[in-house]
């Protein structure tokens, strides 16, 4: 009798493991969908990083910039930025002269920088004077000048070629920004001199090679970012 148990039990049918198949595919499928999803976050994070930002959002404008924003936002800033601000949004300044060095070889490239300079100048100083009217525009002692009626303020904008840095003076009331590159800077800074009312944008190589702006204009860049308050 006992052999006859034990033969049943032998006899006896397995039971199916389907719901354990089932449970380990829908976890390997769970993992792998976790995992792509974790890829491609990362993905497109580090895209994001490696992207490039040329536009920035100021007021009800799109500003355009030459340079990669993010690596213009690391330029060096000597003393401080504040000393910067202090010195081209103070009250009492009526003149911003922007200086370029007389030069035959990449004369463009000190164009191009200034035009950016002085253009981006107008716009930020535009928000700060021009209430509900336009600013009033005229010419005056080689400058472009801007009249704001509603906070009676007036501000002028020029360029100048030097020849020898120690050559540049300001007057009373006045900033001078000088635009050195290649030969005339060994460093990419912004560099404030108050007691001089001189500010020196330097740029090491004005060489566009591979990303299509110089490093006179990440220093550029990065003085106007000062000025926006980014």
């Amino acid at each position: 009798m006992q052999e006859k148990q034990k033969s049943a039990k032998k006899m006896k049918p397995k039971k199916p493991r389907y719901k354990h198949s089932s449970f380990r595919f829908l976890l390997i499928l769970s993992l792998v969908f976790l995992a792509a999803g974790i890829l491609l976050v990362f993905s497109q994070y580090y895209t994001n990083e490696k992207k490039e930002i040329h536009e920035m959002r100021y007021g009800n404008l799109l500003l355009h910039f030459r340079a990669d924003l993010r690596k213009a936002a690391n330029v060096p800033v000597i003393p401080s930025e504040t000393v910067v601000r202090k010195m081209l949004l103070s009250e009492n300044l009526h003149k911003v002269t922007i200086a370029l060095p007389d030069v035959k070889f990449h004369a463009g490239y000190y164009g191009a920088a200034a035009f950016e300079l002085s253009f981006k100048l107008t716009v930020i100083y535009n928000s700060l004077y021009s209430m509900f009217s336009h600013p009033k525009v005229f010419e005056k002692e080689n400058a472009t000048c801007l009249y704001y009626a509603d906070s009676l303020k007036e501000i002028c904008i020029g360029k100048i070629i030097f020849s020898n840095i120690r050559e540049l003076k300001a007057k009373k009331g006045e900033v001078i920004i000088a635009l050195l590159g290649g030969g005339y800077a060994n460093t990419t800074s912004v560099r404030a001199f108050p007691e001089k009312n001189l500010i020196l944008v330097e740029g090491r190589s004005v060489n566009e090679t591979g990303r299509g702006y110089t490093d006179l204009d990440l220093a550029v860049d990065k003085l106007l970012l000062v000025l926006i308050g980014k």
